[in-house]
């Protein structure tokens, strides 16, 4: 039996704990501002934009996406990161339009697509790993805690991002936004861990990042929600959903 502590609080009998991918593991903040300008980059020579118009709509489309003014920062109310693709996807879509450019969204599901695979050869340098991670990862592995990702990137990405940093192998099941139909705080994809895997929700945490994951955890009736202050919400904003918060993974242990 293992249990976890956080802080001083103590979380008894976890069999399974579902993590969110962007904020919670990685540094979203970093990886999706890089893809987002990516797309944007796509986008203006997919576009031939005129060198005079670039720098607007440019700007005008990561910061629709959810990149703040300063370019390399996410908006706490997203849509990147929060949001499940085919809504960024339409986002993207209406915020051309509204610039006077005439996009289908076939050609930015195929941008969009392009990026994924040129990215995808090389992710290493978009994935930073927060603090803690990797060895709270590894001791809940070893014991014996199975471990699943529930994001609203898509799955192949997810896997791509879990084996650039050679942490695939610490988990049971990867689950993207391309798996359910409805993205969280729906109970959907908690559902769908939790019968591949066989698990109690009884014996289930989810750690996250925002608000999103913590209400996915109470709709499912996992065991908690854990907030961690590593993402798009304070440790203040993340407390109105639960009352499990840490700031970094430095602060989660799990005991036998």
């Amino acid at each position: 039996m293992t249990d976890l502590l956080i802080n001083e609080k103590l979380l008894k009998d976890i069999d399974l704990i579902i993590l969110d991918k962007d904020g919670t593991i990685i540094d979203a903040h970093f990886y999706w501002a890089s893809m987002i300008r990516l797309r944007g980059d796509a986008v203006l020579r997919h576009l031939k934009v005129s060198p005079s118009a670039k720098a607007n709509v440019f700007n005008s489309f990561i910061s629709s996406l959810g990149v703040d003014d300063s370019g390399y920062r996410l908006k706490p109310q997203g849509p990147v990161g929060i949001k499940p693709r085919d809504f960024i996807i339409d986002t993207a879509v209406e915020n051309l339009k509204s610039l006077q450019y005439n996009i289908s969204r076939e050609e930015i599901v195929e941008i969009f697509l392009t990026v994924d695979r040129e990215s995808k050869t090389n992710l290493l340098p978009l994935l930073k790993l927060l603090p803690g991670v990797e060895t709270f990862l590894k001791a809940a592995h070893t014991n014996n805690i199975k471990l699943a990702i529930a994001t609203t990137d898509i799955s192949t990405r997810a896997q791509a991002a879990l084996e650039a940093l050679k942490l695939d192998n610490l988990f049971s099941f990867i689950a993207g936004a391309d798996s359910i139909e409805n993205a969280k705080p729906s109970p959907e994809i908690a559902f769908l861990i939790l019968n591949k895997l066989d698990i109690s929700p009884e014996k289930t945490v989810m750690i996250g990042d925002h608000s999103v994951d913590l209400q996915m955890a109470t709709n499912s009736k996992l065991k908690a929600g854990i907030g961690v202050a590593t993402g798009m919400l304070t440790r203040e904003e993340l407390s109105i959903d639960t009352d499990y918060l840490i700031n970094s993974f430095l602060e989660l242990t799990t005991t036998i």
